[in-house]
């Protein structure tokens, strides 16, 4: 049975934004919203990929890139009041989704400076006998592909191993790729990279296809520390982040339930809904 490890913010955050998603509340009056429709996408999963071994890794903070790197993420501007309502809404709902799932009996993973993209690779990096499925939606973690590991990018609907990689994105190997992002830089996170060089021009540096006579070749030859200053906040996990191992868990169904009374998710516990989750909870390793 294939394990999927959940980095859980990449899912979370487009599930709130998302048009399709109206507010809902519980009979104490939280926000429940996000939780439903991120518990539907779990039943979906576990259906498309015949699998209910989950392990969701949550966000611990920056902090720790953030002494390496101080403008880290500097770059991200207020929100207009729409997206900052439904931020407010959503922020709330992660520590109770997370109690939710360890009330059910899932491995959560949350340690203090680290990001959840460095707990997914730790996980993947020290647990190289099981079978890996990762779902994000964050294109830094197409660096974790691994023979036994793959990528599913919930963005894209799409399951990457290393050739599907090559021929879709960009034609190095997966786990070559943070290699690009500490040269061209990620203005997302706001790291900047060399001077001129993209994505593009990147690759085809390491892959060794730029020519020496251009003019940006030489500009990342004596450019060489901004590559190795960047490498260290891209290449995951980050320093320092604790070697992370798979756990066997046992799964509470009626844990499940509680939580989904407790929070008024009527759906997950009664009719049809409490038929799906029982065959979740009742899968098995064949």
């Amino acid at each position: 049975m294939k394990t999927i490890i959940v980095d859980t913010s990449s899912v979370l955050f487009p599930i709130a934004l998302s048009k399709y998603t109206t507010e809902l509340s519980s009979d104490d009056g939280e926000p429940i919203e996000s939780i439903y429709k991120f518990l539907e996408k779990l039943l979906e999963l576990s259906e498309k990929f015949s699998t209910n071994k989950f392990i969701f890794c949550f966000e611990g903070g920056n902090s720790n890139r953030k002494l390496l790197y101080p403008n880290y993420k500097n770059c991200r501007t207020e929100h207009p009041p729409e997206i900052e309502k439904k931020l407010q809404r959503l922020y709330p709902q992660i520590n109770i989704l997370k109690k939710g799932l360890e009330q059910s009996g899932f491995q959560t993973e949350q340690i203090y400076g680290y990001e959840s993209d460095d707990l997914c690779a730790s996980l993947i990096y020290n647990n190289p006998e099981h079978d890996i499925i990762l779902l994000t939606g964050d294109k830094d973690l197409f660096q974790c592909i691994r023979p036994w590991c793959s990528v599913y990018n919930i963005r894209e609907d799409l399951l990457y191993n290393d050739l599907l990689f090559r021929q879709k994105k960009f034609n190095l190997p997966a786990d070559q790729f943070w290699r690009v992002l500490a040269l061209a830089g990620d203005a997302s996170d706001g790291i900047e990279g060399i001077s001129k060089v993209g994505m593009i021009t990147a690759v085809k540096f390491l892959t060794k296809t730029l020519n020496k006579s251009h003019k940006v070749y030489s500009n990342i030859i004596n450019n060489k520390q901004i590559y190795l200053d960047n490498s260290k906040i891209v290449k995951l996990p980050l320093e320092g982040c604790p070697e992370l191992k798979i756990k066997d868990v046992q799964l509470d169904f009626n844990g499940f339930n509680k939580f989904c009374q407790e929070y008024s998710l009527i759906p997950f516990y009664t009719d049809i809904g409490t038929v799906k989750w029982n065959i979740f909870f009742s899968r098995r390793e064949v």
